[in-house]
């Protein structure tokens, strides 16, 4: 199963720990505040081809639903 979006609002990389955090507004959701979260880890050199699928497609795997306030904590 895939999940597909290509309207990324944020994304941030952690280079630290290599975690990537693509946010885009859940269009499935009657709450607007709802985001949608791809967490993920990327080392730095892969960063740009992962942004590449990313546009495309990702496993579900690496797919979680965030509000605004879970983002905030």
């Amino acid at each position: 199963m895939y999940f597909e979006n290509k309207n990324f609002t944020e994304i941030k990389h952690n280079l630290d720990t290599n975690e990537v955090f693509l946010i885009f507004n859940d269009v499935n959701s009657k709450i607007p505040e709802k985001l949608g979260v791809v967490k993920a880890n990327v080392k730095k050199d892969e960063i740009d081809e992962f942004l590449k699928v990313a546009k495309t497609e990702l496993p579900k795997t690496l797919y979680t639903t965030f509000t605004k306030k879970d983002l905030e904590n």
